[in-house]
């Protein structure tokens, strides 16, 4: 039987199809503005307005970045088709623990638990490939599964093996790698 769930690799690829569209509107607002900016400094307009202009037209392609990133994940993984058009590109689609479509709530839910996978050097991201049901971090704080995107509500979601040396050996490397940064 062909195990329902995705792994880490397939759903890396499309975690940077996605990225590259959620940086696509941040980046046509911004860059214009920035690069103009930079050239009135450049012309030797270098005044204190000109330096905190940049800084906020910055802070303020950040902030769009944040945006379009929380309203692409969570509009497109709570939708009909439960999936990123890079999910979807992949064939995969994001579930609930009962195999239905996730909520707004619960989809925004899930995209800001990924940031935790961030602070931990990427770890939680990784045990997709080595967690039973191939779960990351933030598909066990949001009660999720990334599944194939033929899988039906009512399908099986069945137990698969784990690969937890693996996940130690991760594991005690990240940590050593935190305590070199000391």
């Amino acid at each position: 039987m062909k195990t329902p769930y995705i792994g880490f690799w397939k759903r890396a690829v499309a975690f940077v199809l996605d990225s590259v569209l959620c940086a696509i509107p941040p980046a046509v607002i911004c860059l214009p503005l920035l690069i103009w900016q930079i050239s009135k400094i450049v012309q030797g307009d270098q005044t204190l307005a000109r330096t905190a202009g940049v800084m906020l037209i910055y802070l303020v392609w950040m902030m769009l970045g944040i945006l379009c990133y929380w309203l692409y994940f969570a509009y497109f993984e709570s939708g009909a088709k439960q999936a990123t058009l890079g999910k979807q590109i992949m064939g995969i689609k994001v579930i609930g623990k009962d195999g239905n479509r996730i909520t707004f709530a619960r989809a925004t839910g899930r995209l800001f638990a990924k940031w935790i996978s961030y602070l931990l050097l990427n770890f939680g991201f990784i045990m997709a490939g080595m967690t039973s049901k191939k779960r990351a971090l933030h598909d066990y704080i949001a009660e999720t599964y990334v599944v194939r995107a033929d899988f039906q509500p009512g399908d099986e979601l069945p137990d698969t093996p784990a690969h937890p040396y693996w996940m130690v050996f991760t594991a005690v490397v990240l940590v050593l790698a935190m305590l070199g940064m000391l």
